[in-house]
């Protein structure tokens, strides 16, 4: 299974773009326990989520701030708010 998942990674490195690595993480870690709308609490700091995720930090944070600006999510520290599941899940792919 971990053999499978890195060559997921190493799919989605090379054919998604930025945001929708960033999009695609974001819906696969909701918060199975949150109330309302969906949660992705991150479990370690944003740079070793861009390492993760093949992309620097500073492009981590500019997805962020993008989905931020199109009124997709809310980020609370390490709290992200989905605020429109669907609309991310069609940027995905």
């Amino acid at each position: 299974m971990r053999l499978h998942g890195l060559v997921r990674d190493v799919e989605r490195y090379s054919i998604e773009n930025s945001l929708q690595r960033v999009t695609g993480y974001l819906l696969q870690n909701v918060d199975p326990q949150a109330t309302g709308l969906p949660v992705v609490t991150l479990p370690v700091n944003k740079n070793l989520i861009a390492s993760r995720l093949n992309l620097t930090p500073e492009t981590f944070s500019r997805m962020l701030h993008q989905l931020t600006e199109s009124g997709l999510i809310e980020v609370n520290g390490r709290e992200i708010v989905l605020l429109d599941a669907d609309r991310l899940r069609g940027r995905v792919g």
